[in-house]
């Protein structure tokens, strides 16, 4: 049985079948191979598996039960049929279990838009893939997929994840419904006049989601992300100065508001229904502050380190870009300013938020300059 240790995993390639007519001999391989595990996280690679019978899903419980000492094994390049198998056997819910990927490719196909991590394409059928880069592993793309599918059941606006595919050699996609429609970037390339009121749009529609309570919608806290990429930071350098760095993500009041995480101009899209947002990855609850941080970023705050930047990624000079972001914070402020909607900013003036955003932006750039 082959077998190998694969980026900090040991994995074991299954063989075609497994039923009661070979299952003793797979236990006994099995046993075997696994006594020469050096402590790795075991995954079963079923890449060519076509069966599995009753028989052969008694030899998995039991390697996980007294051999890994119920530690939980992963199955991966599980075929439809199979996963049929351990779906109805209920087997899914005891083994964390991949599905066998689909392969699609996206030549000739209308590329949509390009992200920070990958590029969206039309492919028909009323559907459209997120294409990731190079390098991008399969794990943060189930991420991804698992935090679009939270944050549409909490109510935010953003398309449907139906399935993943794999696009070439290494690259990993999502399928989503189509989008009937544009990204901020591209219709303000063709129509510059529309910046002000789709700066309006975009500041009350992200005033709203600020407003909604999603702490227990399972999306995760982005405050405990901070705090996990500084103890990153320390392990990684222990010279780091980090205090305050700390500091300021505890300064920050706990929220239960959503946070997409990443706001930009080829993140939010234009439809007949109104704005989506797409790239969902860093998405979660906290401060706004997380979220004002981003599209500052975006908008204004890196072109000043990196000239040409809102160029390249939108399309439209600077100039146009902080226009934009001074439409949108006058918009997303209101009038009145944000009161009992989104109390953790209650009573703040513009001076005193742009200096939380330039310490934000800061944060941030430490962090991923660090890492």
């Amino acid at each position: 049985m082959n077998h190998s240790v694969e980026n900090e995993q040991f994995v074991i390639n299954m063989p075609e079948s497994i039923s009661g007519k070979n299952s003793s001999e797979i236990e006994q391989e099995l046993s075997a191979v696994l006594a020469g595990n050096e402590g790795y996280p075991v995954v079963l690679d079923c890449m060519n598996m076509k069966y599995i019978s009753s028989a052969g899903l008694r030899v998995l419980l039991k390697i996980e039960q007294e051999i890994l000492d119920g530690d939980t094994m992963t199955l991966k390049n599980v075929s439809r049929e199979v996963y049929e198998i351990l779906e109805m056997t209920g087997f899914v819910d005891i083994f964390h279990v991949t599905k066998k990927l689909k392969h699609m490719s996206v030549s000739g196909k209308e590329r949509i838009v390009t992200g920070v991590n990958g590029d969206l394409y039309r492919i028909g059928h009323d559907m459209m893939v997120k294409v990731y880069h190079a390098g991008v592993t399969m794990e943060e793309v189930e991420r991804e997929h698992t935090l679009t599918q939270k944050a549409l059941a909490a109510g935010i606006p953003t398309p449907i994840s139906f399935d993943y595919v794999q696009v070439g050699e290494g690259q990993y996609g999502i399928v989503y419904e189509e989008i009937q429609g544009q990204s901020l970037a591209d219709v303000l390339q063709k129509d510059i006049s529309r910046l002000v009121p789709l700066s309006k749009q975009l500041g009350e529609l992200v005033r709203r989601i600020h407003a909604m309570d999603v702490h227990m919608s399972g999306l995760p806290s982005i405050k405990e992300r901070y705090r996990t990429w500084i103890a990153q930071m320390r392990r990684k350098n222990p010279s780091y100065d980090v205090k305050k760095l700390e500091a300021l993500v505890e300064s920050m009041s706990e929220s239960h508001s959503f946070v997409h995480g990443d706001i930009n101009l080829n993140s939010v899209f234009l439809t007949d229904d109104g704005l989506l947002f797409m790239d969902m990855g860093s998405c979660g609850y906290g401060h706004p502050i997380f979220d004002l941080q981003a599209l500052y970023a975006s908008l204004f705050a890196i072109e000043l380190d990196d000239p040409g930047y809102t160029t390249r990624n939108f399309g439209l000079p600077v100039k146009k870009c902080n226009h934009f972001w001074k439409c949108f914070l006058l918009y997303y402020l209101g009038k009145d300013r944000i009161k009992d909607d989104v109390n953790c900013l209650d009573g703040i003036d513009e001076e005193r938020l742009n200096q939380l955003l330039i310490q934000y932006y800061i944060l941030k750039a430490n962090l991923i300059d660090a890492l």
